[in-house]
């Protein structure tokens, strides 16, 4: 039997049968309300990230002002004055997009604002409380590798994980996508602790990944490990 001929009967047989009938036309209207909620909050939903996207699109754009700024070598003033227009842009984008997915990405860059002005704790809080809602990005590895350079850099030992803890466990992870950046900041605080074998060690092991997939991070490690041996030649 065809669906069409199926279908035929079911609606003889609900026609004669009058609370089957009542019920479809009751779980019809049901339906019809609760797509027509549906489409609205889909509507309401796709017009909140919108915004917020319009946000953060306008508020990375100041970003990137205040990095040339500050690449640029201008005045300490100048750069502390726009990265404090930063945080202030990317704190209002937060607290009008509460809802919105990308609050926690604005969180990400807010935290990063913070930290260029050396308010280290509030950083730290802010970014903390942005991870909480990011444990799935695909960006993670750099958020975290972040806080571990945050954790380090304000001396915090209050966390499970201190800040070299994290950042070694996160070069180590073979899942982390990002783990080319962990070791380079790891090599990179392996120097600046005088562990000029260990340095060496993360250098060459982000060489190793780039034989697989390509890193970014590759030249900046290459340039390290030059300097390195040419101080031992």
């Amino acid at each position: 039997m065809s669906m069409q001929a199926f279908y035929s009967q079911f609606v003889d047989y609900a026609r004669n049968n009058r609370k089957l009938f009542s019920l479809l036309i009751n779980m019809a209207i049901g339906l019809l309300l609760g797509f027509s909620v549906y489409f609205i909050y889909r509507t309401y939903i796709a017009h909140r990230e919108q915004k917020a996207e319009l946000m953060l699109s306008e508020s990375l754009a100041e970003f990137q002002k205040a990095i040339r700024l500050e690449l640029s070598g201008a005045d300490s003033k100048a750069i502390e004055n726009a990265w404090d227009e930063v945080q202030s842009i990317f704190q209002l984008g937060q607290d009008k997009n509460k809802s919105a997915a990308l609050s926690a990405y604005m969180g990400v860059f807010n935290a990063q604002a913070l930290a260029r002005l050396g308010k280290l704790d509030e950083a730290k809080a802010v970014l903390a409380d942005a991870l909480n809602k990011l444990d799935y990005s695909p960006y993670s590895g750099i958020y975290k590798t972040f806080e571990a350079l945050l954790l380090i850099e304000s001396n915090d030992n209050t966390t499970v994980l201190g800040g070299e803890e994290q950042l070694r466990a996160l070069a180590s992870d073979m899942t982390n996508p990002q783990r080319d950046m962990a070791l380079y900041f790891l090599g990179c605080y392996q120097l600046s602790k005088g562990d000029r074998e260990g340095a060496v060690i993360s250098f060459r092991t982000i060489d190793a990944l780039s034989s697989q997939v390509a890193s970014s991070w590759q030249p900046l490690a290459e340039k390290h490990l030059a300097g390195l041996y040419q101080y031992d030649s």
